[in-house]
């Protein structure tokens, strides 16, 4: 066989796998989502939206700068409506280390706290939480402020942090 054909499969090969294993990341990441079991009353509105690297920017309005800078590696965003339409939006940010999470939670999110509940630091507001685990950032809003939207935002958050927990071997590619 030529040296260049060669050349040329071995290139092909090496793109396939590339294109295999970012796919196998991607799908991995969606498993950390919520189940609709977990939220009762709340269904997937769609597919989940994905971003790599800089295609970031057209997935978040605003605010990517600040995780491609820490070490953005991949994001995974569901949103979920309830029969009155109510949305609750899950964002999954798996950056490139935890120091990475880390910064990104305390410029985003303000002084993080060990006290929300959920992951290894985090801060809770009115109808969100934003928590880190190890190199995960996981925000979970809900659609207002009432007790039972609490109570939706905190399991869709534990069932994410369970799953992180559970689930060490999530496919990690460095940018």
């Amino acid at each position: 066989m030529d040296a260049q054909v060669r050349k040329g499969l071995l290139a092909a090969v090496a793109v396939l796998i590339a294109v295999a294993w970012v796919g196998a990341a991607s799908a991995a990441l969606e498993r950390l989502l919520p189940s609709p079991a977990e939220i009762p009353g709340w269904e997937p509105e769609g597919p989940p939206q994905e971003a790599e690297g800089e295609r970031l920017f057209a997935l978040i309005n605003g605010g990517a700068e600040v995780y491609l800078r820490h070490g953005f590696v991949r994001a995974v965003l569901q949103v979920y409506v309830r029969s009155d339409q109510a949305l609750l939006h899950v964002e999954i940010y798996q950056m490139a280390g935890e120091d990475g999470a880390r910064r990104v939670l305390a410029e985003r999110g303000g002084a993080p706290t060990r006290s929300v509940g959920v992951g290894a630091e985090g801060v809770r507001g009115d109808h969100y939480l934003v928590f880190r685990e190890g190199s995960y950032l996981i925000s979970v809003s809900g659609p207002d402020s009432s007790a039972e939207a609490q109570r939706t935002v905190l399991a869709a958050a534990r069932a994410i942090a369970s799953r992180l927990k559970e689930n060490r071997d999530v496919p990690h590619i460095f940018p």
